[in-house]
């Protein structure tokens, strides 16, 4: 009896996304602040974040 129930799969799981985990510290307002910029956007505070530091120019 073949019983494919259970174990390690090829190609199963999360599909890496090429992103890494990031943890640091804000001020309640700045959290707030970029919770606001994600909801009026419609995405994610993470995709919010990189879309802020992104558009970041040197001078």
């Amino acid at each position: 009896m073949n019983d494919n129930r259970g174990g390690a799969r090829p190609n199963s799981g999360r599909k890496c996304l090429g992103k890494v985990p990031l943890c640091s510290r804000v001020s309640e307002q700045a959290k707030e602040r970029l919770s606001l910029l994600a909801a009026k956007r419609g995405v994610s505070i993470s995709d919010m974040l990189e879309v802020v530091i992104n558009s970041f120019h040197l001078r």
